[in-house]
């Protein structure tokens, strides 16, 4: 098993505090300065919030972002940051294709990206043919990717052990993007189209008023700092999209989410990244080291949920839960029996029943937004479905079928109980045509 050398956070400015990692930064906070009015307001200043308010901005909407900490604090920080290009269903592939895209108009090396691919592992002819069957799908869109077999698998990523799995798809066109550097230039981008970003604001309440037919609007938000009067309000807090909202029990659970990063290994720098959907184990590569991460069978259900000052905070590893994971990650790659641990991650994140984001109007509040849950899957979908969002919120309609995604796909109020346990159930399962 992996030696640990240290248990440091992945992040800087942090330190270890009893069972959490907790930000050293504190006090000193100037009052935000806060607009009267605005168009559109987003809550919550995660990846998903911060693209939102940029597709807004290039369409001359008058937005605001309203984050309670910093940008990126709650569980964006610590995302391993995969972008994949193939998925088993039409929507999700246009979506991957529009997030990569929006790299290139921010800029490449602006927002750390780096492509370098990913090899998907099969361990038998019948995911063989389900690569070969991908392949072909994913050509429909203009994808390229490639089906081979383990010894050529090998020759791109020396390090894995071509008897442990029948053969690979590659996709050339995949990567990794740093989750600090998008969201920065997200902001920049946005603030340079004449949108607002307003940090260490936390929403306390939402302000509906009574329409003629007996309905509930929004009109605005109450904050520490006043309130901000608008038309729509887009809730893009992640876990903590349930707060402030009880007319409405939403189908997500939160999870704990882990990875590790190795000390260097030779050899690894430059080669793919590699996902394995059969052991739910990937690797990243990261300069000299690798990011191992997965799902694990058993995940740790968070709940109550983390209070708002949870900020660029983590908890320590659960090695109990995450070890079959190594174990998997080994017979893979046996050199890892030899590689120490230099630090682990182990985060929030929310999940819903069927992996797939919520996304859409509410049912009950007119000009109430949802956009959440993403799944782990936030920094490969977050850029084509802020795309359908701006859309959605100025058009009146998407582009794009969004019902596969859509909030109001689940039966009304479903029980809490059954809620996690199909979250728990479908953590690890690999994705298909109706399972992210």
């Amino acid at each position: 098993m992996l030696r640990v050398r240290s248990l440091i956070a992945f992040l800087p400015k942090t330190k270890l505090y009893g069972t959490r990692l907790l930000s050293t930064t504190s006090g000193g906070v100037a009052e935000p300065k806060l607009p009267t009015t605005a168009d559109v307001i987003i809550v919550g200043g995660g990846v998903t919030g911060c693209s939102i308010l940029y597709q807004l901005s290039k369409k001359g909407v008058n937005a605001v972002l309203l984050e309670r900490g910093k940008i990126t604090c709650g569980t964006t920080f610590h995302t391993a940051g995969l972008i994949w290009s193939l998925r088993p269903n039409a929507l999700c592939m246009e979506v991957l294709k529009t997030t990569k895209e929006v790299f290139q108009e921010l800029g490449a090396e602006d927002v750390g990206w780096i492509n370098n691919g990913t090899l998907f592992l099969a361990h038998d002819n019948k995911e063989m043919k389900e690569f070969e069957k991908m392949s072909t799908f994913a050509r429909n869109f203009g994808i390229e990717s490639h089906v081979m077999g383990a010894k050529e698998a090998t020759e791109m990523f020396p390090l894995l052990s071509p008897d442990s799995f029948k053969g690979a798809l590659f996709s050339p066109s995949d990567g990794v993007v740093d989750p600090s550097m998008l969201c920065n230039q997200l902001v920049k981008k946005s603030k340079a189209n004449g949108c607002s970003v307003v940090e260490n604001c936390p929403v306390t309440k939402i302000i509906t008023t009574q329409t003629l037919d007996g309905g509930r609007k929004v009109t605005g938000v109450v904050t520490p700092y006043g309130d901000l009067m608008c038309g729509q309000i887009i809730n893009a807090r992640g876990l903590w999209s349930q707060e402030h909202l009880a007319h409405a029990s939403f189908p997500f659970t939160t999870l704990k989410h882990s990875y590790v990063v190795t000390e260097p290994i030779p050899n690894v720098k430059r080669c793919p990244n590699v996902r394995d959907h059969n052991n739910s184990i990937y690797f990243r590569v990261q300069g000299d080291s690798l990011i191992v991460g997965g799902y694990e069978e058993n995940p740790t259900v968070v709940n109550p949920t983390p209070p708002e000052d949870f900020q660029f905070q983590l908890y320590n590893m659960d090695w109990n839960t995450f070890n079959p994971l190594m174990s998997s990650s080994i017979k893979l790659l046996p050199s890892l029996n030899k590689t120490g641990v230099k630090s682990t991650v182990c985060g929030p994140e929310a999940f819903s029943m069927d992996r797939k984001p919520l996304i859409g109007p509410d049912r009950i509040v007119r000009g109430l937004f949802h956009s959440f849950a993403f799944s782990s899957n936030g920094m490969m979908l977050s850029g084509g479905c802020a795309e359908q969002v701006a859309e959605w919120i100025v058009n009146g309609e998407p582009s794009l079928d969004m019902s596969s995604y859509d909030i109001e796909r689940f039966a009304g109020n479903l029980d809490r109980m059954y809620v996690q346990q199909q979250c728990v159930s479908n953590y690890a399962k690999r994705p298909t045509a109706s399972l992210q």
